[in-house]
C-alpha cells in the first residue's frame, strides 16, 4: 500500500512540475558586450564563438576578451552541438572545424568538401555537410578525417542537418528528410516530412527529431526510424530563426526575434508542448546547451540564463519529498495506534 501511494505521487509530481516550469522566470548569470556586428553565436565549454556579419569569427573568452580566429573563407553557418568541437561552413572552400577543447582561441582545421556547403553539423566524430546542389556528405573527424559516404536528395540547397543515432536528419526545402545512415556508404531516404515552411533547424533528443520551418517547431519520434511519426507541431506565433534545447522537458524558440520557453507537457496526450514565456529582450540569436542559455540582443549584450532542472528531475524530488512524508504519516498511525488495534 506505501508503494501504491508512493507511485500516486508521480502524477502530482508533474503537475507541480509543469507549472513551475510556466511560472519560474530565467535569471541572467552573465552579461557581457560584444562587437557590433556579431550576428550569430555557438556556446562551448570554454567561451562562446561569436559570427560576424561579413563571416569572420571571434571567441568570447570566459573573462570577455574578444578574440579573432583566422579562416581560410568566411563562415557561412555556425553550428555546434553538447561538444568542444564547433564547426562553420564556409562555402566552396568546405568546413572549418573548431576545437574548444583547451582553453584560449579554438584551433581551426579545414575540411575540403566537393561542392558549395550550405550547412554543416558536428556531433563528437560524426560531421556531415549539406551542399547547394542537394547532396549530404558523412565524414568521421577523429584524429584524421575520413569521409563516409554521399547521398544526393536532389537540387534544391540543404539549409539544416543533425546526425541522430544511425541517421541524418536533413532540412532541404520545406521538408524534412530521414535518412538511413546504419551503413554511409549506403545510405538512403527513409522518408519526407513537410515542414511549415523553409527549414531552418534540425535537433533531436533521444528519439524525437525537432525541425523548424516557417512559423512551426515540428516533433517526430523515430524510435522505429522505418516507421516515424509526428508527435506534434507547435506554431510560435511568427517567423522561427532559430530553437535550442536545454533537455528533453524544456527547450527556446525564438520567433520574431523573442526567445520563447517552451515547455513538454506529458499531461494532455498527444499536445507534447505548450509555450510559455521566456526571456523578455529581443533577441538576434540565441544558443546554449543542456546547462546554459546565451542570447544575443540587438545592443549586442549576451545575456546568459540560468537553466532550471528539468522536469522528471522536479517530478523526482516532489515524489521522494511526498512519498517520504506519506511514510512518516503511516510510521505515526502506527506509532500511536490504540491498544487492541491490529
Amino acid at each position: 500500500m506505501v508503494f501504491a501511494l508512493i507511485l500516486l505521487t508521480v502524477p502530482f509530481g508533474r503537475v507541480v512540475a509543469h507549472s513551475l516550469y510556466r511560472l519560474l522566470p530565467e535569471t541572467v548569470e552573465h552579461e557581457a558586450q560584444v562587437p557590433a556586428d556579431i550576428v550569430d553565436l555557438a556556446e562551448v565549454p570554454t567561451g562562446t564563438l561569436l559570427r560576424r556579419s561579413d563571416g569572420r569569427l571571434a571567441f568570447l573568452t570566459p573573462d570577455d576578451a574578444v578574440l579573432d580566429l583566422a579562416l581560410p573563407a568566411p563562415c557561412q553557418q555556425l553550428a555546434h552541438r553538447q561538444r568542444t568541437i564547433a564547426a562553420c561552413a564556409l562555402g566552396t572552400t568546405g568546413i572549418a572545424l573548431l576545437d574548444a577543447s583547451a582553453e584560449g582561441a579554438p584551433g581551426v582545421r579545414t575540411v575540403p568538401v566537393d561542392g558549395d556547403v550550405t550547412a554543416v553539423m558536428v556531433i563528437g566524430t560524426r560531421l556531415v555537410a549539406g551542399t547547394r546542389d542537394g547532396r549530404i556528405v558523412l565524414f568521421e573527424a577523429g584524429e584524421s578525417v575520413e569521409r563516409l559516404g554521399e547521398l544526393d536528395l536532389g537540387d534544391e540547397p540543404v539549409t539544416a542537418v543533425m546526425t541522430p543515432p544511425g541517421l541524418v536528419a536533413v532540412g532541404i526545402g520545406s521538408n524534412l528528410v530521414l535518412v538511413d545512415a546504419a551503413h554511409p556508404d549506403g545510405m538512403t531516404p527513409i522518408t519526407s516530412l513537410p515542414l511549415g515552411g523553409p527549414a531552418v533547424k534540425v535537433d533531436y533528443v533521444g528519439s524525437a527529431i525537432y525541425a523548424a520551418g516557417g512559423s512551426e517547431l515540428t516533433v517526430v519520434d523515430v524510435a522505429r526510424p522505418d516507421a516515424p511519426h509526428t508527435l506534434a507541431r507547435l506554431d510560435a506565433g511568427g517567423p522561427i530563426t532559430g530553437f535550442n534545447l536545454a533537455n528533453s522537458t524544456v527547450g527556446w524558440v525564438v520567433a520574431d526575434g523573442v526567445p520563447t520557453r517552451a515547455v513538454r507537457n506529458s499531461l494532455n496526450g498527444q499536445v507534447w508542448w505548450g509555450l510559455a514565456w521566456g526571456p523578455a529582450a529581443d533577441t538576434i540569436a540565441c544558443g546554449g546547451g543542456f546547462s546554459r542559455l546565451t542570447c544575443l540582443t540587438p545592443d549586442r549584450r549576451l545575456l546568459r540564463y540560468d537553466i532550471y532542472p528539468s522536469k522528471d528531475e522536479v517530478v523526482l524530488v516532489v515524489g521522494a519529498v511526498v512519498g517520504g512524508l506519506i511514510v512518516l504519516w503511516i510510521g505515526l498511525l502506527l506509532w500511536r495506534r490504540p491498544e487492541g488495534f491490529v
